[in-house]
């Protein structure tokens, strides 16, 4: 037998060597004429065989029993470089001698690879990874690479440069992961490997083809098959270097997110999203979005919420992706029906993984304007003001400027409570029902009752508050008016509030109209009404009418439609009396005037065929 073996120094030496030995049997014995050569070629028993049938169990140290081998490994200690040429002899018991010829050569210097260790992200078949290995050369000679080996068939080493050129560097190879199609079956068929054709309707074959997968990856996973450690040897004609490999099998995925999320979107309204697919193998994919749309199992609904999901009929046309290329696919569109979250699953179907499941979530949204008393979140169904004898104190307190009109008795009578009006100024702080508010003067003798409501954002979505109007007059209207009226947006569960006054007319002791709110989600429409004392109408109605104010517009109003009226007539009697006709105005107005005039005019020889 023969055997060989190669080491290199610390530091800076290294050596490689050859060597050649052959074993006799029954057994081998030293003698004292091989202490010089056994001091440069130390011996030491590595393993032993037998053929079959045979006892192989060691009688000694050196014995060797019958039909059996004896493996003698040599470690070569060189003093310095050079070339060195030997001997060993072995010696039997029955005085047989065998000379054995050693010849090695020493030479310093190392052969250094980079990197020291390659390590691969994962991968999958159908997609190959390469890295490149580098070796630097020590020596003083160049060293010529004879042979690249593998402990794995899935890790590939190839050739580059056969020669590293003295004291340089060269790129020797690259180191390739290539998983081989034994991995088909639990991590990827590659490109056109699926049951069906990608645009062919989901069958059963698919199905049960997917899960068989699922099961055999995780068996992988549980029994550590899904790692590789290999060795990469480079063979010399000075020495052998090796790198360690390291590399893992992983599931291909064809969709950037597993999740679709269409977030919040306006209940009625529809979204639409597409689906960022991959292509990640080397190969051509073709890809086909399912209409098919179930329930997720942590869903609210079941049937009803993947009905909320839709994929239209175009967006199911399949394509073909080019490889390591991206692409969208789609549209998948939500529509939702209730302000809740909902989610379900969708499938793409490819010719790299079979199946591919996504899951598709979103909320329905809406801002819901409310109106609330200002100290609680209970929604008001109307906003209502209240008046009482107590607020209407303002209608008893004679105004100044009649004092001899109250003291005649043709005045409004007196309040009880006069002079305690008097003493708090004419203002009645008060606490509504359905909001806080006060009732006051102002400054023309008006009765104003203001009251803040809260306003405030119920829903899920922020609300646009664009615009306010009452029975469709904008800010103000029917004796009803907002001290804002500017737009303004109120956040999800945000409130503000709004103060609106009253002026009544006393016309009526109930008055109802309707305040519109333009909002982003529609018009919200909320009824606004006050109630005032009937008993207190009247005089409130008579108190107005006897303000010095009003009493002052009568007057103007009086004159002006007199001094008009008059106008009127001076023309009327100037165009009789000169002998023309008088409009047909006059008969309207002052019928019995110009029936006399126009008697007289007939007496003249005026026709009087108007008067009539």
């Amino acid at each position: 037998s023969s055997s060989s073996s190669s080491s290199s120094s610390s530091s800076s030496s290294s050596s490689s060597s050859s060597s050649s030995s052959s074993s006799s049997s029954p057994a081998l014995a030293a003698t004292p004429e091989d202490t010089e050569r056994r001091s440069r070629t130390a011996a030491t028993i590595a393993s032993a065989s037998c053929t079959p049938g045979a006892d192989c169990s060691l009688i000694g140290p050196f014995a060797v029993p019958p039909r059996c081998s004896l493996a003698i490994a040599y470690t070569l200690r060189p003093g310095g470089e050079g070339d060195v040429e030997g001997s060993v002899i072995v010696r039997t018991s029955d005085g047989e001698r065998r000379v054995m010829s050693l010849r090695y050569k020493a030479m310093r210097g190392t052969l250094e690879l980079h990197p020291s260790a390659v390590v691969f992200s994962p991968s999958f078949p159908g997609r190959a990874l390469s890295k490149t290995l580098t070796a630097v050369n020590r020596f003083d000679q160049d060293v010529s690479v004879l042979l690249l080996s593998s402990s794995d068939a899935r890790i590939v080493p190839r050739v580059l440069a056969s020669v590293v050129p003295a004291h340089a560097s060269a790129d020797i190879a690259t180191i390739s992961f290539e998983p081989r199609c034994v991995d088909c079956a639990t991590v990827g068929d590659g490109p056109g490997g699926s049951v069906s054709a990608p645009s062919d309707a989901l069958r059963k074959e698919d199905v049960r083809a997917f899960k068989r997968r699922e099961h055999a990856w995780e068996a992988m996973v549980e029994e550590g098959q899904d790692q590789i450690r290999a060795t990469v040897v480079v063979h010399t004609d000075h020495v052998s270097a090796s790198v360690p490999v390291r590399a893992s099998l992983a599931r291909p995925t064809v969709v950037r997110d597993d999740v679709l999320d269409f977030g919040l979107v306006q209940v009625g309204s529809v979204a639409s999203k597409m689906l960022r697919v991959v292509n990640p193998s080397d190969g051509y994919m073709s890809v086909h979005l399912l209409q098919h749309v179930t329930p997720a199992a942590s869903s609210l609904g079941t049937a009803h919420t993947a009905s909320l999901f839709h994929v239209p009929p175009e967006a199911s046309a399949g394509q073909v992706m080019p490889p390591r290329s991206k692409a969208f696919v789609g549209p998948v569109r939500f529509m939702p029906v209730s302000s809740e979250p909902v989610r379900a699953i969708i499938y793409l179907k490819n010719n790299l993984t079979i199946l591919h499941q996504v899951t598709v979530k979103g909320e329905g949204a809406t801002g819901r304007l409310l109106f609330a008393a200002p100290d609680s979140r209970v929604p008001l169904d109307s906003l209502v003001f209240t008046l009482t004898r107590e607020e209407l104190r303002r209608c008893y307190q004679a105004p100044a400027s009649s004092d001899s009109a109250a003291a005649s008795g043709a005045g409004p009578r007196p309040w009880a409570g006069e002079s305690e009006s008097k003493r708090s100024g004419g203002a009645s702080k008060v606490q509504g029902g359905e909001g806080e508010g006060h009732v006051d003067g102002d400054g023309n003798g008006e009765i104003v009752s203001t009251r803040t409501f809260l306003a405030y954002n119920d829903g899920n979505m922020a609300v646009d508050v664009r615009s306010f109007s009452v029975n469709g007059l904008p800010c103000s209207g029917f004796g009803f008016s907002l001290s804002r009226c500017e737009p303004f947006v109120l956040e999800a569960g945000e409130a503000v509030p709004v103060s609106i006054s009253f002026r009544p007319d006393f016309s009526s002791s109930v008055v109802s109209r309707v305040l519109v709110v333009g909002t982003s989600h529609g018009d919200v429409q909320v009824p606004v009404t006050a109630h005032l004392p009937s008993a207190d109408v009247a005089v409130c109605a008579s108190a107005i009418a006897s303000a010095p104010q009003e009493r002052e517009l009568h007057g103007r109003c009086a004159f002006v439609l007199a001094a008009v009226f008059c106008i009127f007539l001076l023309v009327v009697v100037r165009d009789l009396r000169g002998g023309k006709r008088a409009p047909a105005l006059c008969v309207a107005v002052r019928p019995k005037a110009v029936g006399e005039a126009v008697g007289e005019g007939s007496e003249s020889g005026v026709e009087g065929e108007g008067a009539t």
